[in-house]
């Protein structure tokens, strides 16, 4: 796709005319959006899991609530394949480029943006991003909150496949001292706090710059434009009265003849052609 011309490499871009740098509130529409979309691909994960046994019920357990429904089972409520399991968070962060470096590449937007009529553009020239290019815009954006996500998904199940649910519910329960993975749980909540200060950040950067270039715009060279308002023919607008212009003939002047239109016809003599001949006498 065609794209346009920096006349200088320090020089704002030039945007055609029917282009403009995109703002922060649909920049950050479409980010709500793409968050909530990219996250269904979790079940996509998840269904590879138990469909590849890396994740499963304990039937123990499923006897044990069939047989006593009000006591809690005193086993593990899953059953885990540590390398089957790792695979399908792997293949979560795997979609997840996917989805966007993938859209930036092929489609210039994800599906939220071109939902908000925005695109993805080399911020120099105008052109589609390498896939190189729009990976590395993903590891600033997205990398470090899918990898937190992907880090929970195993956690979570591993915790789900040792714990017994009895031992769990009880108030004298201790993840950190039962299961020896309190540096683990520390480990989780450290970075989950730095992927939304990560966050913080680049919505940060986005809003104080002129062109609303993020950080993670300005590593990977891009820019996100939108479509520009169309601006009408010079003149008023549409939508004032036809009366507010000057009279083409004045305000009261009565109207002159065409310039174009033939002079009447005349004598030869003085006067016109409806004047009676002189009776000499």
């Amino acid at each position: 796709m065609a794209g346009w011309v920096v006349e200088q490499r320090e020089a704002t871009v030039v945007l055609p005319p029917h282009l403009k740098i995109a703002g922060l509130g649909y920049r950050l529409g479409a980010w709500l959006i793409d968050g909530i979309l990219s996250g269904l691909l979790a079940l996509v994960a998840l269904v590879v899991a138990i469909a590849s046994g890396g994740l499963g019920l304990n039937q123990d357990a499923m006897n044990q609530l069939r047989l006593y429904p009000q006591v809690r089972p005193d086993v593990p409520l899953l059953t885990v394949h540590d390398g089957l399991l790792i695979a399908s968070a792997v293949l979560f962060v795997v979609l997840n480029v996917a989805y966007y470096a993938g859209c930036w590449t092929m489609f210039r937007a994800t599906p939220a943006q071109r939902l908000l009529s925005l695109q993805v553009a080399d911020a120099r020239t105008g052109r589609t991003i390498p896939f190189w290019r729009a990976v590395v815009r993903w590891l600033a954006l997205f990398g470090l909150s899918s990898g937190v996500m992907a880090g929970f998904m195993v956690v979570i199940a591993q915790t789900l496949a040792t714990v017994s649910i009895s031992d769990m519910s009880s108030p004298y329960y201790s993840y950190s001292v039962s299961n020896g993975r309190g540096d683990w749980e520390g480990m989780a909540n450290l970075l989950t706090w730095v992927s939304i200060i990560w966050s913080v950040v680049l919505l940060v950067s986005v809003a104080v710059s002129s062109s609303k270039t993020g950080l993670h715009d300005r590593l990977a060279g891009t820019i996100v434009v939108g479509k520009a308002p169309v601006v009408r023919a010079w003149g008023p607008p549409q939508s004032w009265a036809q009366g507010y212009g000057q009279p083409p003939q004045g305000y009261g002047q009565p109207p002159h003849p065409p310039a174009d239109s033939p002079a009447p016809p005349t004598t030869e003599g003085s006067g016109s052609q409806n004047t009676p001949p002189a009776v000499s006498e």
